[in-house]
């Protein structure tokens, strides 16, 4: 009789042991399910922060690119202006080149700077380019100032 009643001793524990067994079993599930869900959550917003994030870098491309062909343009017209103004001072140069090399008066006024600056007095500027004593003496003043 100690045997049987060892038996069912025995029977009950194992019964007790596969109610505990299928208990932890049924909430192990449970949090599988759980962490699935947790899981899904989680990839869904990843997905949308990389959506709104390659979103924001199209934008920001797209801004970039634009502000580069404005700069583009801009450089351009610049540049378009340097040489404008580049031609125009050239212009200018040429026109003072001819003024001087056939303008008699200016040839004067060049002849007395070179004179000065030689180290002639102003009689002798007055004399021989026949200028006023006064502009030669201008002359002489600015030479020595330098």
């Amino acid at each position: 009789m100690l045997a049987e009643w060892l038996v069912y001793i025995a029977l009950a524990v194992s019964v007790l042991a596969l109610l505990l067994i299928s208990g932890l079993a049924l909430r192990l599930r449970s949090r599988q399910h759980a962490l699935a869900e947790a899981l899904n959550d989680l990839d869904h917003r990843l997905s949308e922060h990389v959506r709104n994030a390659t979103q924001t870098h199209d934008t920001l491309l797209r801004q970039l690119r634009q502000q580069r062909l404005e700069q583009s343009e801009v450089h351009q017209h610049i540049n378009h202006q340097i040489d404008s103004l580049t031609n125009q001072y050239q212009a200018i140069e040429q026109s003072v080149r001819d003024i001087q090399l056939h303008d008699p008066e200016i040839k004067l006024y060049q002849q007395a700077k070179q004179m000065v600056a030689a180290g002639a007095s102003v009689d002798e500027v007055v004399e021989t380019c026949g200028i006023p004593r006064a502009e030669a003496e201008l002359l002489r003043s600015l030479q020595t100032a330098r």
